[in-house]
C-alpha cells in the first residue's frame, strides 16, 4: 500500500515536470525589445540631505508627578507622589538656606546647584525618563526638567 502511494507521488511529480510550470519570462518578441532598449540612465550623484536643525529641548518645572515612577496601583502611586513631595520640599528648604547664606542669591549654574543644594543636603531627586535631565534655571531660581529631543 505504501509502495503504491510512493509510486503515485513520483508519477505525479514526473507529470508536473513534463508539463512544465509555465513560462514566467518575457515572450520572444518582448525579449527582443528588452535587448534593443536603451541603457538605463546613470544613477544621479548622491547629494546628502541638508542638515536638519536640532529642535530645542523643552523645559518644564520639576514638580510632583514629573518623574518616571508614576502610576501603578493606587497605594503604590500614592507612595511615589508623597516621596516626590518630600523631595521637592527638601529642595525648596535647602534653596532658602543657601540664599540666606549668599545675600539672597541662588546658585549661578546647574553644577553649582547640584553640588551646593542637592549633594550637600543629600536630596534624592525622583528618577526621570531616559530623554530627560534636571537643570537649574538661574534666572528663575528653579529646578527644571529638560526634555531632550529624541
Amino acid at each position: 500500500m505504501n509502495n503504491l502511494r510512493g509510486v503515485s507521488i513520483v508519477l505525479g511529480l514526473a507529470a508536473m515536470l513534463a508539463a512544465g510550470c509555465g513560462d514566467t519570462g518575457p515572450k520572444p518578441a518582448a525579449r527582443k525589445a528588452v535587448r534593443n532598449a536603451p541603457p538605463p540612465p546613470p544613477p544621479a550623484q548622491f547629494q546628502p540631505a541638508p542638515p536638519q536643525p536640532h529642535p530645542e529641548p523643552v523645559r518644564k518645572k520639576a514638580e510632583v508627578g514629573a518623574g518616571a515612577k508614576q502610576g501603578g496601583l493606587y497605594p503604590v502611586a500614592t507612595y511615589w507622589r508623597i516621596r516626590e513631595q518630600i523631595d521637592f520640599i527638601q529642595v525648596e528648604k535647602a534653596m532658602q538656606l543657601y540664599k540666606a547664606e549668599h545675600d539672597n542669591k541662588g546658585p549661578k549654574t546647574t553644577e553649582e546647584f547640584m553640588e551646593k543644594i542637592i549633594k550637600a543636603n543629600q536630596i534624592h531627586l525622583p528618577v526621570l525618563f531616559a530623554n530627560e535631565r534636571y537643570v537649574y534655571d538661574p534666572q528663575r531660581e528653579e529646578l527644571m526638567i529638560e526634555v531632550l529631543p529624541q
